[in-house]
């Protein structure tokens, strides 16, 4: 995908690609072009995943906290019965499918869903949700598509 095919407005970035940009490890270079200028939208599952790594790599105070800035600049989505609507859509079709047990995938892509439009979502894991948006809606943001 190239910059100017990203659509308009917010985007749901992962866990990996926010990773990626928060380290500068690659390929958090090729997903920049396609952020730039967007409002980052985490879903509780992907600020979990991310404080989960953290503490298992026994983070210090100063980089714990930069992170927390960091979330801080993003819209969080929190649990609502919408998304947990979607969300059992989503894992009624596609859990057999996914790596592991795809379970914050799933919550990611019913955050997305729970917007009109769907929220397009930012990620460098695409076989799973390319799995989801083989049947439900969601727009994958990728530098390879």
């Amino acid at each position: 995908m190239k910059p100017e095919d990203v659509p308009q407005g917010p985007l749901l970035v992962d866990t990996d690609v926010f990773s990626f940009l928060l380290t500068g490890r690659d390929p958090g270079p090729l997903f920049e072009p396609l952020v730039d200028g967007h409002q980052f939208v985490l879903s509780f599952a992907v600020v979990g995943e991310l404080r989960a790594g953290a503490f298992k790599a026994s983070w210090g105070q100063p980089r714990v906290e930069a992170l927390e800035r960091r979330i801080r600049m993003c819209v969080v989505m929190n649990p609502t019965n919408d998304i947990s609507t979607h969300y059992g859509r989503i894992h009624a079709e596609c859990r057999d499918q996914l790596k592991k047990d795809g379970s914050n995938d799933m919550w990611t892509a019913a955050c997305s869903l729970s917007q009109t439009p769907p929220i397009p979502i930012v990620t460098n894991n695409r076989s799973d949700f390319e799995i989801v948006a083989a049947k439900f809606p969601i727009v994958i943001v990728h530098p390879d598509i």
